[in-house]
C-alpha cells in the first residue's frame, strides 16, 4: 500500500505506519524468528499514535501521563490572602520604590508567613502563586544582601514610606526590646545595659503605634547604649505627633527620664521593678478584696486593681490570679528540679532565693504596676501595657531569625533594611490580627493559627491550567469564618 509523504515522515527503523479506515496510525513492530517456518516473523508491538499532517498524537493513556508530569504544586491560600489584605501596602511600595516594590513585598511577606532565613526566599517564591502573580521578582540569595543594603541607604524613601501608616489621633512610642548582634561593621551595635543588666552588643529600635488604627505607623534604628527619653521625644517631635503615650519596659523607668518626660509634657506609662520602692503591696498583704479599687475582665482574666497618688502621677498595681498561679507553678518546679541536683553553695544559694519569693514574697506573684501620668482608667492603663508586649512578642519572632541571617547583617545599612521589611511584615501581622477582630475571631484563632491553616491551601498549575487542590477541613473552617471565597479561577 502507499502511504502519503506526510505519513511516510514518521516511519522510522523499529515503527510501521498503518490506514485503519479513514486514519493513519503508528505502531512499534519488532521481528523474531519463527522455528517452525524457518523465517522471522513480525511481531506487532505498542501503538505509538495517530498520524496527521501536523504530527503524531499520542495515545490517550500516554497523553494523561504526560500531563501529570507537568503538574506543579503551588502554596496559594495565606499568601494570596496577605496580598489581599496588604493592597494599600503594596500600592505605596510602588510609589517609593517604583523600581523595588516586588523584591520588598515579596520578602516582608515571606518574613511573616515562613519566619525562616533569607536564604530560603527564594525557595518559598517559586513555590508560591505569588511566582506567577507577581512574576519575575528576584528573590536569589546573591542579591537579597546587597539589596538590604541598598534599602537600608535610602532612609528617607523609608520614611516617607512609613509616613503613610502615621494615621489616627493616638499613638504610643514604644522602645522596642534589644536587638543584638556581634557583627563588627554594625556601628549602631554598641554596649549596652539590656533589662537583664548585661552588658553586651545591641541595637535599640523606636516603634511608634496607631492605636486607633491598631497598627504599626514608624520605626527608628538608635544606638544600643542609648536608653533615654531623647530617641523617643526626638522621634514624635519629627513626625509632629499629638496625643502620644511612651510606653517603656521596666528598664526605661528612672528618675531622670520620668523628669524629663514631665519636663516635655509626654504622657508615660512605665512598668516598675517588683523590689520598687514606690509599690505598695499592702492591699495585696491584706487579703481583702474590698481595698481594692475595683476589677475588670481582660481576655477572660480578671484583673483587680488598686492606686496611689506620687506627685503628678499615679502608681497603679494590677494582680492577675491566673497569672499568680502561673508563677507559682514555676517556682514550685524550679525549687524541686534544683533538688534533684547536687548539693552546692551555688545551688543552695538559688534554691534559698526561690524559696524566699514562694513563701516570703508570694504576694508579689502576679502583680504588675506601673507609674503614669495619663488621664486614663485602670483598665485603659492596662490594655496598653499588654499591647506593648503583643507588640513586643511579635517583634521577637524576627528578631530571633537575625542570628541565621547574620551574613546579611554586616553594616548598618543592610540592618536596617532588615528592619525596614520586618516593620512591613509586621504592619501585614496587625492585618490579619484586625481581621480576626473584625470576625470575633480572636478567641479561637492567632494570627499564627491562620498562617498554618492557609498555608494548606494549594493550587496545582497542570501545563498551563490552573486548578484549586483539596483544601483540608479546618482550613475550610477558617477560611469560611474570615469570609475568604477562593474565586473559580485564580487572581494574578
Amino acid at each position: 500500500m502507499e502511504y502519503p509523504n506526510w505519513v511516510l515522515k514518521h516511519k522510522q527503523k523499529g515503527t510501521e505506519p498503518r490506514k485503519i479506515g479513514d486514519g493513519y496510525y503508528l505502531y512499534k513492530i519488532s521481528s523474531i524468528w519463527d522455528k517452525n517456518f524457518k523465517r522471522s516473523r513480525k511481531i506487532t508491538g505498542d501503538y505509538l499514535g495517530t498520524i496527521t499532517k501536523e504530527g503524531i498524537i499520542p495515545p490517550k493513556h500516554k497523553r494523561v501521563l504526560e500531563s501529570y508530569k507537568q503538574i506543579t504544586v503551588k502554596e496559594y491560600g495565606i499568601t494570596s490572602y496577605m496580598r489581599s489584605l496588604s493592597k494599600d501596602i503594596e500600592e505605596n511600595l510602588k510609589k517609593h520604590y517604583p523600581y523595588d516594590h516586588k523584591e520588598i513585598f515579596m520578602m516582608s511577606v515571606f518574613r511573616l508567613v515562613e519566619q525562616s532565613p533569607l536564604k530560603r526566599f527564594d525557595f518559598y517564591y517559586h513555590n508560591s502563586y505569588l511566582s506567577e502573580s507577581v512574576p519575575d521578582a528576584r528573590m536569589s540569595t546573591k542579591f537579597l544582601g546587597p539589596f538590604l543594603r541598598d534599602i537600608g541607604s535610602r532612609r528617607e524613601n523609608m520614611t516617607e514610606f512609613m509616613k503613610e501608616f502615621v494615621v489616627g489621633s493616638e499613638f504610643a512610642a514604644i522602645d522596642l526590646t534589644e536587638i543584638f548582634t556581634f557583627s563588627k561593621g554594625v556601628n549602631a551595635a554598641m554596649l549596652g545595659h539590656n533589662h537583664k543588666n548585661a552588658f553586651v552588643p545591641q541595637i535599640n529600635m523606636v516603634l511608634i503605634f496607631c492605636l486607633d488604627k491598631m497598627q504599626p505607623g514608624f520605626f527608628r534604628m538608635v544606638p544600643g547604649s542609648i536608653r533615654d527619653i531623647s530617641t523617643l521625644t526626638g522621634t514624635i517631635n519629627e513626625l509632629g505627633l499629638k496625643n502620644t503615650v511612651i510606653i517603656g519596659d521596666k528598664g526605661f523607668d528612672s528618675e531622670d527620664n520620668v523628669c524629663a518626660l514631665s519636663d516635655s509634657e509626654l504622657q508615660y506609662i512605665l512598668p516598675l521593678k517588683r523590689n520598687s520602692s514606690l509599690i505598695d503591696y499592702g492591699v495585696i498583704k491584706e487579703g481583702d478584696r474590698k481595698e481594692f479599687d475595683g476589677v475588670f475582665q481582660f481576655e477572660k482574666r480578671h484583673i483587680w486593681h488598686y492606686s496611689k497618688t506620687n506627685g503628678d502621677e499615679q502608681i497603679i498595681t494590677f494582680l492577675d490570679e491566673k497569672l499568680k498561679a502561673e508563677e507559682t507553678t514555676t517556682l514550685v518546679s524550679v525549687v524541686n528540679h534544683l533538688k534533684t541536683k547536687k548539693k552546692t553553695d551555688e545551688i543552695a544559694k538559688k534554691i534559698n532565693n526561690f524559696e524566699m519569693k514562694l513563701y516570703e514574697e508570694d504576694y508579689k506573684l502576679g502583680a504588675i504596676t506601673v507609674r503614669t501620668n495619663c488621664d486614663k482608667s485602670a483598665e485603659e492603663v492596662y490594655g496598653l501595657l499588654k499591647s506593648r508586649m503583643d507588640i513586643e512578642k511579635v517583634f521577637d519572632i524576627f528578631k530571633n531569625i537575625l542570628e541565621s541571617d547574620r551574613n546579611y547583617m554586616r553594616d548598618d545599612k543592610q540592618l536596617d533594611g532588615f528592619l525596614f521589611v520586618s516593620f512591613i511584615a509586621l504592619l501585614m501581622y496587625y492585618r490579619v490580627y484586625a481581621k480576626l477582630i473584625e470576625k470575633k475571631l480572636l478567641n479561637q484563632y492567632s494570627v499564627l493559627d491562620v498562617i498554618e491553616y492557609l498555608k494548606r491551601a494549594h493550587i496545582m498549575k497542570i501545563g498551563k491550567k490552573f486548578q484549586f487542590a483539596e483544601v483540608p477541613k479546618k482550613s475550610r473552617t477558617l477560611l469560611k469564618k474570615l469570609g475568604v471565597n477562593f474565586p473559580d479561577k485564580p487572581i494574578p
